[in-house]
């Protein structure tokens, strides 16, 4: 004796079946209140000591092979809790600039607590051998982790 089977009953019981455990899933729950305090992160840099004078550009001049040149800037956290700092360049024009100017700073991994400004030092070196690149332009991008 062969017993036949329906493909719609099947259908039919594979959809009870997936509702009856969608319900269930709902229906068991717990719930888990949360409170605690949010770690908020605001860096900013500005040209002067009293954080007034928001830094946006850095104008370097005219450059010369072989030669270093410095910058000084004031960066503040303005969140509430300390922040270890990092400092990348991107962007550069043209490309190939990076590889004859390098730009570096005195704060690579320092430790900037809330609201005490720190001053930094930005120290870009030209390199003696810079071919064809009479014009540059980067940006500066800081993190505080």
């Amino acid at each position: 004796m062969e017993i036949e089977i329906d493909p719609k009953a099947i259908g039919i019981f594979v959809l009870i079946m997936s509702f009856c455990f969608i319900v269930y899933g709902i229906s068991n729950y717990i719930r888990i209140q949360n409170t605690g305090n949010i770690k908020t992160v605001n860096l900013e840099i500005y040209q002067d000591a009293e954080c007034t004078i928001p830094l946006t550009k850095i104008d370097w001049g005219t450059v010369e092979p072989s030669k270093t040149y410095q910058y000084t800037a004031y960066v503040i956290n303005k969140g509430n809790t300390n922040l270890t700092l990092i400092m990348i360049t991107e962007n550069w024009n043209p490309i190939n600039a990076k590889d004859s100017i390098n730009l570096t700073w005195d704060k690579e991994n320092a430790i900037l607590q809330p609201n005490n400004p720190m001053l930094v030092v930005f120290t870009l070196e030209i390199a003696s051998e810079i071919n064809k690149i009479t014009e540059f332009s980067f940006d500066i991008v800081i993190y505080g982790n």
